[in-house]
């Protein structure tokens, strides 16, 4: 049956359940859903949905949004109900006022910058020869420097910005001897002076009459030297006990009531080791200490006194010194170090 005919004719649709299938538009043309007229309304509405669905997909597939250039992101993306969310401007501190045009929907965003008050230069020196600092450009904001400039001193800059300047080297005093009694040499920045004494008068003579001293005559020089015995004997009192001459003839004592360290200089010594008050305890120090070394050490009171270090003793002694009125010697022989003398048993 066709539409016509539906207009005129039974269409077969009962009043109470009637459908859509019989009911007709014959209004105006719906040409952007592409209707004819007339046409039943299950068709019209079928291309509605058509329609609806097309611009959807349409505005899905063509309207989306991305963030272009290296700013901050805008556009934050779709969310899960496949709306694109755009991301709102704030300003944190207040520095930035934020405000929408309402007439043409636009984003005013004024920037609060505070006035910065700049320093003030000036020249300090009230009567200079010229002046370091020149002028305040106000439009610029910068400060203008005079440069610096001398026909006497070098000025320049090096690769830390600083300013050096540097005064010539001024020429040194020559140094001379008319008669060439003094020879003078310059090395680098010094003189060295050497004088020429004449040669002794040639009607002068050196005699030695006991042929103990040597006497040869160059032409500058004249060289004396002794010629000594190889046996001398004498009783010689030497204060420098590093000297291979050293020769001690008596017997230096010290005494000690604390914790001690032996030293070099205590080599021939008597020390006294006096424990009254607590005991003490006595470093060999083995390390420090020469060869042939010798101290001769000597407890009193009755606190123990006992040895630390590096050396050797007998098996069946402790390190300690077995009392009062006791003696333990400390020598040093070929690098090692003894213990001898009074030490205390083993049980």
């Amino acid at each position: 049956m066709s539409k016509q005919d539906c207009k005129t004719k039974d269409c077969g649709c009962p009043i109470p359940d009637l459908s859509t299938s019989c009911i007709i538009y014959d209004g105006e043309t719906l040409s952007c859903i592409g209707a004819d007229t007339p046409d039943d309304v299950s068709s019209l509405l079928k291309k509605f949905d058509t329609a609806i669905c097309n611009k959807l997909d349409f505005a899905l597939s063509k309207g989306n949004l991305r963030n272009i250039g290296e700013g901050i992101e805008l556009y934050k993306g779709v969310n899960g109900v496949g709306e694109r969310e755009l991301r709102t401007f704030i300003s944190s501190d207040d520095t930035v006022e934020i405000t929408i045009n309402p007439e043409d929907e636009s984003i005013d965003l004024k920037v609060d910058i505070p006035e910065v008050s700049l320093p003030t230069l000036e020249n300090i020196s009230t009567n200079p020869d010229a002046n370091v600092f020149g002028s305040f450009n106000a439009f610029t904001n910068t400060y203008n420097f005079r440069g610096l400039k001398s026909q006497s001193l070098t000025i320049g800059t090096d690769q830390l910005g600083n300013i050096n300047i540097e005064a010539p080297v001024q020429p040194k005093s020559s140094v001379s001897s008319d008669d060439d009694s003094v020879s003078v040499t310059q090395v680098g920045n010094n003189y060295d002076l050497e004088v020429n004494f004449p040669s002794p008068p040639s009607d002068k003579n050196f005699i030695s009459s006991d042929q103990s001293v040597d006497i040869q005559v160059s032409e500058n020089d004249v060289d004396f030297s002794a010629a000594l015995q190889e046996n001398v004997q004498g009783d010689v009192l030497e204060s420098n006990s590093n000297n291979e001459a050293f020769i001690r003839n008596k017997n230096p004592q010290k005494t000690i009531d604390s914790n001690y360290t032996l030293q070099a200089s205590d080599n021939n010594y008597t020390i006294v080791v006096d424990s009254t008050v607590g005991s003490i305890s006595i470093n060999t120090n083995a390390a420090s200490l020469p060869n042939n070394f010798f101290v001769g050490l000597v407890q009193k009171g009755g606190n123990a006194v006992n040895f630390t270090g590096t050396f050797l003793k007998a098996s069946n002694t402790n390190a300690k010194i077995d009392g009062q009125a006791r003696t333990v010697g400390v020598e040093k022989v070929s690098g090692d170090v003894f213990l001898i003398g009074d030490l205390e048993q083993t049980n």
